[in-house]
Formats: structure tokens, sequence, C-alpha cells
């Protein structure tokens, strides 16, 4: 929230009759190369998202077999009836992180994301056929088959970790 408070400070500068202060301007010099590298690592995922949740589906299946087997939907939005897979809650967690990725930590919709993901942690944590060491392998998959380096890996790594946190 400093940044935006920065950003916002440095515009208003010009309402007092005065010029941006030079830490006010590396202020928002900061949260547009953030933004950028935000924004990198969203199309990274993005681009190869289904190479990637199918890797993370993989590695998941050969140390946890159960979790291939798993018939209980993590997401309880989905219809009565619908088939449901553990690929679809991988994926739908990728385009989380996505989404996550895109709104950044200053935006009145991550306070929205972090609920959503709260409520998937309480899911898992609530039922017994589901073990959030599934998902945390999964995400630890992708952190390591991303392939980004610099501030965009620096980006997705505290994403994950935030998400990897909500699940312990």
């Amino acid at each position: 929230m400093a940044q935006r408070n920065s950003i916002t400070s440095a515009i208003a500068a010009d309402f007092t009759g005065r010029f941006p202060s030079s830490s006010e301007l590396e202020a928002v010099s900061s949260w547009l190369r953030e933004g950028q590298s935000r924004l990198s690592a969203a199309q990274v995922l993005t681009r190869n998202a289904d190479e990637l949740s199918e890797n993370a589906v993989r590695s998941v299946s050969q140390k946890f077999p159960d979790a291939a087997r798993a018939s209980k939907s993590l997401f309880t939005f989905l219809p009565e009836g619908e088939s449901h897979s553990f690929k679809g809650d991988i994926d739908i967690l990728y385009r989380l992180l996505i989404y996550r990725l895109l709104v950044g930590n200053d935006n009145p919709e991550a306070t929205f994301l972090d609920e959503i993901l709260q409520q998937i942690s309480c899911v898992i944590h609530e039922s017994p056929e589901i073990s959030p060491i599934w998902y945390t392998e999964a995400l630890e998959t992708l952190r390591n088959n991303l392939g980004l380096s610099g501030e965009s890996a620096v980006e997705v790594d505290s994403y994950i970790d935030n998400v990897i946190a909500a699940f312990s």
C-alpha cells in the first residue's frame, strides 16, 4: 500500500503547487517495474498453462497416487454431476495465481482474491479426501518449470509462497 500512497502523493504534488520529489518519482518507477514484472510472469504462465498444468498433475500423481483418484471437488461451485479432475483444480489455482499477478498487492481486487484463496484453503483442510500437500506440490512444480528469471521470477515466487502459506 505504501507504493500506491507514494504514487498518489507524486500525482498530488501538482495540486499543492510543487514538483514531485525524487523519492516520489522513484516510488512510481518502482511500481511500474513491478507491474511489468508481474505482467511478464502472468503472460508466461498463461502461454504455457496447459503444459505447466499437465507437468504439475503428473508430478503430483507420481508422488501421491491418491491425488489422481480423489473424487471430491475442491471447488464446490461445480454443478452436481459435472465431471471433476485434479487437473481442473490445478487449472483453477493457476488462474487464481495469474489474476493475483495481474492485480498486484495494492489493488482492492487483491483482497477479493485473498478471500477466495482462504475459502479454498478451508475446503482443503476440511476434506479428508484432499491433502494440502498435493496442491503445494503442484505449485512447487509450477515454480520449478516456469523458466522465469529476474524480477518476474521474484514476483511469481512471492505469490506462489502466499498461496502455499494459505494451504499450510
